[in-house]
């Protein structure tokens, strides 16, 4: 029987929560777009802002420390793609000159 009562429970929850139901609320303004807006943008995603960069004033300690990880990260990278770049140059001209002295 408890497991009965239960069950009525629910569906009585559910019938009330459905009932009941309120939009929700926002703690910003919530801003629609209009048909003018919505088509700004041929594509999806953010759009491009063209102009001087936003930041104003000194960036900070962190922002430096952050930039200039990235900065090495890049650096990295490419510093890795040159790399396998020269190795698979040497191997193709290994592998003509071995080609060539097998096949006179």
């Amino acid at each position: 029987m408890p497991k009965r009562q239960q069950r009525r429970a629910t569906r009585e929850r559910r019938t009330t929560s459905a009932t009941s139901a309120r939009p929700a609320a926002h703690d910003r303004p919530v801003t629609t777009t209009t048909s003018a807006t919505a088509r700004r943008s041929g594509r999806a995603g953010a759009p491009v802002r063209s102009g001087a960069p936003r930041a104003i004033g000194e960036p900070t300690p962190i922002l430096l420390r952050e930039a200039e990880r990235e900065r090495s990260f890049v650096v990295k990278d490419f510093r890795r793609i040159a790399v396998v770049v020269a190795i698979m140059a040497a191997l193709l001209v290994i592998s003509d000159v071995a080609v060539n002295a097998l096949l006179p």
